[in-house]
């Protein structure tokens, strides 16, 4: 892929909706690279606790056929890692969590902050840099050449709404061997 005519990098939000979720709870983000590295589970049966939990807003009494299915075909089997287990063992890792349901923050809201962030980095990146940003759903498709000031614009724009957040820079060349 390629942004006039140059190779892009995708610029991601690690973790960003549970980013967004610690830094409104007022906490700071766990001194780990990967939020979603609960020892011991696989990190996409956590990733996908954590997405199913904010979407539902309470947690979670089973996995849905549809997890189920995912889980197996990526070769990762949950016979006996129940969900309770799961939950159980995210909380005790991020216990800031347990509070999601009574904090009166929804998916909406994290969806919103998120986007709003997104937006105005890429304004940032047009109006101050003059450099073409394409959004996904947490992070960005920038030029190579401006994949560093993407990433700095936004830390620096998420650091305005008082959210924390870590970012990485994907290549093209890493994003196809993913």
């Amino acid at each position: 892929r390629t942004i006039n005519d140059e190779q892009v990098a995708e610029v991601d939000i690690s973790s960003s909706y549970l980013s967004i979720f610690i830094s409104l709870m007022e906490e700071s983000l766990p001194d780990k690279d990967d939020l979603y590295a609960v020892p011991g589970i696989d990190r996409e049966i956590v990733k996908a606790y954590i997405t199913a939990y904010f979407g539902k807003g309470a947690p979670l009494t089973r996995w849905s056929h549809r997890a189920v299915s995912e889980f197996k075909s990526n070769g990762i089997f949950v016979k006996t890692l129940t969900v309770k287990k799961v939950g159980t063992r995210i909380f005790e890792y991020l216990p800031v969590l347990s509070n999601f349901k009574k904090s009166g923050i929804t998916w909406a809201d994290l969806m919103f902050i998120e986007s709003q962030g997104i937006i105005k980095t890429i304004e940032t990146l047009r109006d101050d840099f003059n450099i073409p940003a394409l959004s996904m759903h947490d992070g960005l498709i920038v030029p190579v050449s401006g994949a560093e000031l993407a990433e700095q614009a936004l830390k620096r724009v998420f650091s305005k709404m008082k959210i924390n957040c870590r970012v990485k820079i994907f290549t093209q060349r890493q994003v196809t061997l993913e």
